[in-house]
């Protein structure tokens, strides 16, 4: 191991340069490549000094991973490691589409390919994912990775994998059991042939003591064209949280979407507060600080240096002082407090510019016009 000066800060790292976290540093893994990487950005905005991401894309060059300083603040790293990531070892076809945000290791799904998503760029599902090429690539799990290289393991596993969540979670092993928190895109309906859907993924972290906060950048879909009335809700970005709870005397202990308060460690409630002021889960935060006030003298020692977690002893503290006037407006606490929206927890897919929308047309347009000019010479 050696030391590195990032910012004012004096880090540890591992002799080929991933930092060691410290005790209430938030490692995240985001699987979907560099760029923007969806709601998971809101635990940036409220700690970003906290954070150490770790981002899987594919790429042209043979080096394992690069480390870099993270855009979101000159005291933590990005790590981008050179691999396709799903539940284990294989060689798979991987099939890359017009649009590359749409490449995936399934195929679209045929029942969905003349359904209208919602885009402006084109009229149908179909025409959005056109396959341009289907490439050989050798995937990893998560869990291999991690012993491969010796990362982090992360607390929070942000996926946007076009359908292959699923496998990417299943090969996270042990480690999801640790997750405090997960950001993955779910299908209602197959959009990629013979996908996994949003149950599936209930069914597997709701035992890992995960609990769904919401639904965001969702969209609704339609069997034909854009019509008035209601479409279906085909996909969005679901946010899960580990749910911390501190069983009373007697009180039996949840099937799923639970963990126990008391065997979580001091540095991981801290954690766990800072991913739930991120997210904007003002009253799960102040939940955990009321137990931590109560029961864990040592969360002192954090308390100085993290503001998510003082943020999230002060809605305790106000939650403790006013709860005679929530008594008699329920209402209170919603009117008395107000924290800053963020823009990367929207409930609909924000707009695009039109001069994006544009450019993404003519791509598409282009594509489609090759694919015909090959058609007609085979």
């Amino acid at each position: 191991m050696s030391r590195a000066i990032r910012g004012n800060v004096l880090m540890t790292v591992l002799a080929n340069g991933v930092p060691v976290p410290g005790p209430t540093d938030v490692v995240i893994f985001h699987v979907g490549g560099d760029g923007s990487i969806g709601p998971v950005e809101a635990l940036f905005e409220a700690a970003p000094d906290h954070m150490i991401i770790v981002v899987f894309e594919i790429r042209d060059d043979a080096s394992p991973f690069v480390v870099v300083p993270a855009p979101y603040s000159t005291k933590q790293f990005k790590v981008r490691v050179n691999r396709a990531i799903d539940e284990k070892t294989a060689t798979t076809d991987f099939h890359v589409t017009t649009l590359p945000m749409s490449s995936s290791l399934f195929k679209p799904s045929p029942m969905a390919v003349k359904e209208d998503a919602g885009y402006y760029h084109c009229k149908t599902w179909g025409e959005n994912c056109v396959i341009e090429k289907t490439v050989s690539v050798k995937t990893s799990s998560i869990a291999e990775v991690i012993a491969e290289l010796g990362l982090p393991p992360p607390d929070v596993i942000s996926i946007d994998a076009q359908g292959a969540e699923l496998g990417i979670l299943k090969g996270c092993g042990s480690h999801l059991d640790r997750a405090l928190a997960v950001v993955s895109e779910v299908e209602f309906s197959e959009i990629y042939h013979r996908q996994p859907l949003f149950d599936e993924q209930m069914a597997l972290l709701g035992p890992k003591g995960l609990r769904l906060v919401n639904l965001f950048n969702s969209q609704i879909w339609h069997p034909t064209s854009r019509m008035p009335g209601n479409g279906f809700l085909t996909v969005a970005e679901a946010v899960f949280v580990k749910y911390f709870h501190a069983l009373e005397s007697g009180e039996e202990h949840p099937l799923r979407g639970y963990a126990d308060m008391r065997a979580a460690s001091t540095p991981e409630l801290v954690k766990a507060s800072i991913v739930a002021v991120g997210f904007r889960l003002l009253s799960y935060a102040a939940k955990i600080a009321g137990f931590l006030k109560a029961e864990r003298d040592d969360y002192h020692t954090y308390l100085s240096d993290t503001v998510p977690l003082q943020m999230a002893f002060m809605a305790a503290d106000y939650l403790a002082q006013h709860q005679h006037r929530f008594d008699k407006d329920l209402d209170f606490f919603l009117n008395a407090m107000k924290i800053p929206e963020s823009p990367n927890l929207k409930h609909s897919v924000p707009d695009t510019s039109v001069k994006q929308w544009a450019e993404t047309k003519q791509r598409m347009a282009d594509t489609l016009a090759r694919q015909a000019e090959k058609n007609k010479s085979t």
